[in-house]
């Protein structure tokens, strides 16, 4: 009986391995003898697998690494441009970030006028109030004048990045608590020395003629017998064909409209004045000139107008031997500014501009473009920021 049993048993299994997969199931039946006897029930309806075709993958195509944002300054008010001979480069520095601000902008950059790229290569962290910038050439030195009551000069080495100042003798005095903004430094290259005029706020304006001497770190206070108004916020630069200090424009804090051109001469201590019946018939303030050697002539552009909330982008020559205003008739042109950096780049013999408030008084809308602008072609090309 128990062989009996195991056979049954055994034999229960393999048909059961053998079924596997089938699709009938195998009922098992109570044996009554010795004899094995099996039944099977109708197949069962169980439906086949079901399959899926899915698609071969896609490879996604990755976008190429963004390549990195070029250096370029920010845009900004009242930057300063000077040419550093020993580099090649034009330098600019600091500036302000919103028009009643102090200055908040304090990094120094290069401009390449090769290539047009920039790049930051120091500070003026030293100098904490609204400043002056210019460059002596006997001392190699940018010159940063920070405008205080106590007027100090800071001397900046590009071959070193460092600032060092001090209190000069005889510095320009102050009245009261009006430091001396707006004031242009001009350097007067047959006679090594910076010459500032006037400065002031708008409450008051000086009127005094300064020359700043490197060499001896020494302030000189002029005595001209003749001089221009009281005066801030005017467009100077020095003319070396003519050895004169060529002043035009700026905020003299009453409803003159003194239209002339003034010319100083270092050696003689002597201001003239230049009648102007053919330039701008309206004064400027915070525009910009540039003295270009090739043509002997001052590039004059754009600024604010004391009674308009509007800037006139307009380009102009003025010619000191001869005392004549040309027009420019530019193709194109940069948008009407003011307060913006420009200056004259002796390597590539064009004159650079970098920022300013555009179009509208105190508006609010800063340029971080760079304008460049070739005697030769007599026309203006953009260069434009980051966010141009």
């Amino acid at each position: 009986m128990f062989r009996t049993r195991f056979i049954f048993a055994m034999f229960a299994v393999a048909v059961a391995m053998t079924s596997c997969g089938s699709t009938a199931e195998p009922l098992l039946a109570t044996p009554t003898s010795s004899t094995v006897t099996t039944t099977t029930k109708a197949p069962s309806t169980t439906a086949a697998a079901a399959f899926t075709t899915i698609a071969p993958a896609t490879t996604a195509t990755l976008a190429p690494d963004p390549e990195p944002a070029r250096p370029w300054p920010s845009a900004r008010l009242h930057p300063t441009f000077v040419h550093e001979p020993e580099s090649g480069r034009m330098l600019m520095l600091s500036g302000l970030s919103q028009m009643g601000s102090s200055v908040d902008l304090r990094e120094i950059w290069a401009l390449n006028t090769a290539d047009l790229t920039w790049e930051e290569i120091g500070d003026t962290k030293p100098l904490y109030s609204i400043q002056s910038f210019g460059y002596d050439h006997v001392l190699q030195r940018v010159l940063g004048y920070t405008l205080t009551p106590i007027g100090r000069i800071y001397s900046w080495d590009p071959a070193n990045g460092e600032w060092n100042g001090a209190a000069p003798e005889g510095s320009p005095e102050s009245t009261g608590n009006n430091p001396r903004f707006g004031v242009p430094f001009t350097y007067d290259v047959e006679s090594e020395r910076t010459v500032i005029f006037g400065g002031g706020s708008p409450w008051f304006m000086y009127g005094g003629t300064w020359a700043y001497d490197g060499a001896t770190h020494t302030w000189e206070k002029m005595s001209p017998a003749n001089r221009p108004s009281p005066r801030g916020m005017y467009a100077a630069d020095y003319d070396s064909e003519s050895d004169r200090v060529i002043l035009w424009g700026g905020f003299t804090g009453d409803d003159e409209n003194d239209v002339q051109v003034w010319a100083y001469d270092y050696n003689s201590d002597s201001w003239e004045a230049l009648p102007n019946d053919e330039g701008p018939q309206q004064h400027w303030e915070r525009h910009g000139m540039a003295y270009i050697p090739a043509i002997d002539r001052i590039l004059v552009f754009s600024g604010m107008l004391e009674n308009s909330p509007v800037f006139d982008p307009e380009t102009w020559y003025f010619d000191y031997n001869t005392n004549t205003w040309t027009r420019v008739d530019v193709t194109t042109s940069p948008p009407g500014l003011a307060m913006y950096a420009m200056a004259y780049d002796p390597v590539t013999e064009k004159v650079y501009l970098f920022g300013g408030d555009k179009t509208s008084k105190y508006a609010g809308d800063l340029s971080n473009d760079l304008w460049v602008f070739d005697p030769v072609a007599e026309d203006w090309t953009m260069v434009a920021g980051p966010m141009g």
